[in-house]
């Protein structure tokens, strides 16, 4: 079974949220439907850049 961690749960989330609107018939033409859109687009690569990072961190101890 996969764990996935809170980053890309969201990812996940967003994602689809951005393909429903694009599935529904979403035109670019709404002002308020595009600032989402963006807002969407901005926050998926924001929690993909923190994924990204989490996944470098050492997790525990490390032996030498």
């Amino acid at each position: 079974m996969h764990s996935y961690r809170p980053s890309e749960i969201l990812i996940h989330i967003l994602r689809s949220a951005s393909f429903l609107l694009e599935h529904y018939g979403y035109s670019g033409h709404d002002p308020s439907l595009s600032e989402l859109q963006r807002s969407l687009g901005r926050a998926m690569s924001q929690l993909e850049v923190q994924a990204r990072t989490d996944d470098a961190a050492p997790i525990g101890f490390e032996t030498q």
